[in-house]
């Protein structure tokens, strides 16, 4: 698992960020689901296929309202995966066929299947929790472009369609979000900061005109949003009197850029006694025709220096 990975799931093992992504994508930034609601589910998915044992991970599964409402599934992808609409079908199916053989072995230990009821104990009320998957893309340097639906994967005549279920995903991409504020967590910082990380005048931009905002996050999801994006940035830890752990941004920022002023300065002065010394060589050469090599010996340049006069 890569390091983007393992941020994305300690970042969403906060339950009430968990809560404000589904609000978001599902409903819109409507307050539905409650983080008191959720509680840990099983996301290890184990099914067969080729007689083989194989499984399915989702990054972080929750139960929403005990029994019999959704389980939510976010599922955390950086590069467009071109078969996600296939393995969101399968995953699916798949949560289902567990739920239908826990209550067939519940339903055995209870002594009330028998031999004529062994292929259809399923009775007519029988109920199972939905299972809601969430696809997250973070691609930076491009839009979703794979398919969103079932059908966008079929090569078939129209006048098909009314015959075939399509599958529709559940995708959020950033990219196409026009209102970050649907969020009321740090994934608001977290997708306002994707969406300007090819940038460093609009990433600069957002930082000052939302200081508020990024002068206390907190510390593990600013180190979430910096490993995501990419952005190379020191933060420091501080712990508030009530113990929350913050960062502030804001600064990582401002002493990020005035690195790389002084920086810029320094490799400017250093290309500036460059670029003298070799004007320095030609003209020894010119006037006293000598080589290369004994014009830097009478300027007395250092041998460790000697290579980039050169070039």
């Amino acid at each position: 698992m890569g390091q983007k990975d393992l941020a994305q799931n300690d970042y969403f093992n906060d339950k009430y960020r968990f809560a404000d992504i589904c609000n978001g994508v599902i409903f819109q930034g409507k307050d539905i689901i409650k983080a008191e609601e959720l509680s840990e589910a099983q996301g290890e998915i184990v099914y067969y296929e080729d007689k083989r044992r194989r499984k399915i991970i989702p990054d972080k599964v929750r139960l929403w309202r005990g029994l019999y409402l959704a389980v939510i599934s976010v599922e955390n992808q950086t590069n467009v995966d071109y078969s996600m609409v296939f393995r969101m079908m399968k995953e699916e199916a798949v949560s289902y066929e567990r739920q239908w053989n826990e209550r067939e072995k519940e339903l055995r230990r209870k002594g009330t299947i028998g031999k004529k009821t062994r292929l259809c104990w399923c009775g007519k009320n029988e109920k199972f929790i939905p299972v809601i998957p969430i696809v997250i893309y973070y691609g930076i340097d491009k839009k979703w472009d794979g398919a969103k639906c079932l059908y966008d994967m079929l090569d078939m005549d129209n006048a098909l369609t009314p015959y075939i279920m399509n599958y529709q995903l559940n995708l959020f991409d950033y990219h196409e979000c026009r209102d970050f504020s649907i969020f009321t967590t740090e994934n608001r910082e977290l997708f306002e900061i994707l969406s300007c990380a090819k940038s460093e005048k609009r990433l600069e931009k957002l930082v000052c005109e939302s200081r508020e905002r990024y002068e206390e996050l907190t510390y593990d999801a600013a180190q979430t949003i910096c490993e995501i994006a990419g952005i190379d940035i020191t933060l420091i830890k501080e712990v508030k009197e009530d113990g929350r752990e913050v960062a502030d941004m804001c600064k990582a920022w401002d002493d990020h850029k005035k690195s790389g002023i002084r920086e810029g300065r320094k490799k400017g002065r250093k290309t500036g006694i460059i670029e003298t010394r070799k004007d320095s060589i030609q003209k020894l050469i010119k006037n006293l025709s000598v080589t290369m090599e004994e014009a830097m010996d009478i300027l007395e340049i250092p041998l460790a220096e000697r290579t980039a006069c050169m070039k």
